[in-house]
């Protein structure tokens, strides 16, 4: 899992990449890490999605911050990279209510945001590490296909292989 060629994907990031090289997520609050990856390519990507629904106006500021805007934008560089449909596999990670809020409603809003937008791109879901109350994070090994996360502070663990 170590190698010199590390990108970290912070709130409102979308970054591609291939064959070597780790993605890695800022810490996941609310957030949710949208995790792609095609094993035959060895090709995968992320989202580091902060908010649900798409962009409210056309501002390109903004316009990963939100689920659809993002995941679509994923989806469609990692078409670009050469990657079929029939090949994605979708981990996510994240969507914590960190702040303990009663009766708060983002976190669900981000999550079935999330969900609907792969739904509506007929993308299967492998595996999921999301809810609770505590930070996570997200790592996607481009050589391998695994998916690693942590929760709070423990130590990092794989989620799945894509």
């Amino acid at each position: 899992m170590f190698t010199d060629n590390i990108e970290y994907v912070s709130p409102g990031m979308v970054v591609v990449g291939k064959e070597e090289g780790l993605l890695i997520s800022t810490p996941l609050g609310s957030c949710v890490a949208v995790c792609m990856y095609d094993d035959l390519k060895k090709t995968g990507g992320m989202a580091h999605v902060m908010l649900p629904g798409k962009t409210p106006d056309k501002s390109k500021f903004d316009e990963y911050k939100y689920a659809e805007d993002a995941i679509n934008n994923l989806y469609e560089q990692l078409i670009f990279a050469g990657v079929k449909r029939k090949n994605l596999k979708v981990c996510l990670i994240g969507g914590a209510n960190v702040l303990k809020k009663e009766g708060d409603t983002l976190v669900d809003d981000i999550i079935n945001s999330v969900l609907k937008t792969i739904k509506n791109l007929k993308l299967p879901v492998i595996k999921t590490s999301l809810h609770g109350y505590e930070r996570r994070s997200a790592t996607i090994d481009l050589k391998t296909g695994n998916v690693f996360f942590t929760i709070g502070d423990r130590c990092s663990d794989i989620l799945c292989k894509l």
